[in-house]
């Protein structure tokens, strides 16, 4: 299984440790695709995060979108599925995972996606792996496995 993971990135600070929480996870089966919402500051550290990288790709999109990610996420789903080389797709078991420069992942994130995947085949969509902390109260968090 092959996952496709796209960043609406506006804060280049939340786009590190994104990156950061993708490098850290336990499966390794991934690509990235980081959609930088016209921040210049951005553009540079992504001009030398992905140089090299065959897992790690990068657009711009040239003017503020303003939609609080949602159109930066539409234009990597269209990256994901229409323009990445072809040596990079497997048509037959592709996923995409949306993860936003202001959300981390726990390292076991796409491997618990996989394995829910494996005991359900028949499901067409599968989420997992979310932690609910309180903004006011610190110490409130809750942990949902679906």
């Amino acid at each position: 299984m092959n996952i496709t993971i796209v960043t609406a990135g506006f804060r280049p600070d939340g786009v590190q440790k994104v990156i950061e929480s993708i490098n850290n996870q336990t499966y390794k089966k991934w690509q990235h695709i980081i959609v930088n919402d016209n921040v210049a500051d951005l553009r540079y550290k992504l001009t030398s995060i992905t140089r090299g990288s065959d897992k790690r790709y990068w657009v711009d999109l040239g003017v503020r979108t303003h939609y609080y990610g949602g159109f930066a996420r539409n234009v990597g789903a269209m990256i994901a599925f229409s323009y990445l080389k072809q040596k990079h797709r497997e048509w037959d078991d592709e996923w995409i995972c949306f993860l936003d420069d202001d959300n981390l992942w726990k390292p076991n994130h796409l491997e618990t996606l996989v394995k829910a995947h494996e005991e359900n085949p028949e499901a067409t969509l599968i989420g997992v792996d979310t932690e609910i902390r309180g903004c006011i109260a610190k110490d409130f968090s809750m942990y949902y496995i679906s």
